[in-house]
């Protein structure tokens, strides 16, 4: 049996590196915590593209390996496509408020989640679409990149719903369902989101 390849993912999200490996079974896909990477690099673009690149080329500098790095966020239409770039710290923006880094990722989700559907609270279903987006940035062994996009176009809810999938998931629902990302099966949302579109670009791309 031939060895499959390794890709290095610039992230710790437990969320994220659980669907990346449900998507691209052909690969050996590894966290930076399980390649033996430390990389934390300011996000400072305005972006998708730009803070995947950032991520991607800070850890390619550790590894040999391919090196893939995931920025996505959600963009609500009636608010000029907030939280957009600012999908992970929106709590934080919006507030002036500094979070600790020791906090897990399902803490800084409940936030930004809550802050979310109180900004929206008066806004009627009509006006409440919105759409996932993904940007993959990939660092090929020799250092030389491409990038993949993918959305998943759906609407806001007005309240969470679903225990499953991470981040905003409990209030997004896509166009033709009746269940939020976070009340879908792993694999349904995987036929779906945005981060599968993008990923599947990528598996087209490095099967070529």
């Amino acid at each position: 049996m031939m060895k499959k390849k390794t890709i290095v993912v610039a992230s710790n999200n437990r969320g994220k590196i659980k669907e990346i490996k449900a998507i691209l079974p052909d690969f050996e896909i590894l966290s930076l915590k399980e390649a033996g990477i430390i990389s934390n690099p300011d996000e400072t673009e305005d972006t998708f593209e730009g803070n995947a690149l950032i991520k991607a080329k800070d850890a390619k500098k550790f590894t040999q390996h391919m090196v893939i790095a995931d920025d996505s966020g959600l963009e609500v239409y009636c608010l000029n496509y907030l939280p957009g770039v600012l999908s992970k710290r929106f709590y934080a923006c919006i507030n002036s408020s500094i979070i600790e880094d020791n906090q897990n990722s399902d803490s800084y989700d409940k936030l930004n989640t809550k802050a979310l559907l109180k900004i929206m609270r008066n806004i009627k279903h009509e006006n409440r679409d919105a759409r996932f987006v993904s940007c993959v940035a990939l660092i090929k062994e020799d250092g030389t990149h491409a990038v993949f996009y993918g959305e998943c176009e759906g609407r806001i809810l007005f309240e969470s719903r679903g225990r499953l999938g991470f981040g905003y998931d409990p209030i997004f629902m896509p166009n033709g369902f009746n269940l939020s990302f976070a009340e879908m099966s792993e694999e349904q949302k995987n036929k779906i989101s945005h981060r599968s579109a993008a990923l599947n670009k990528l598996k087209e791309y490095l099967n070529d």
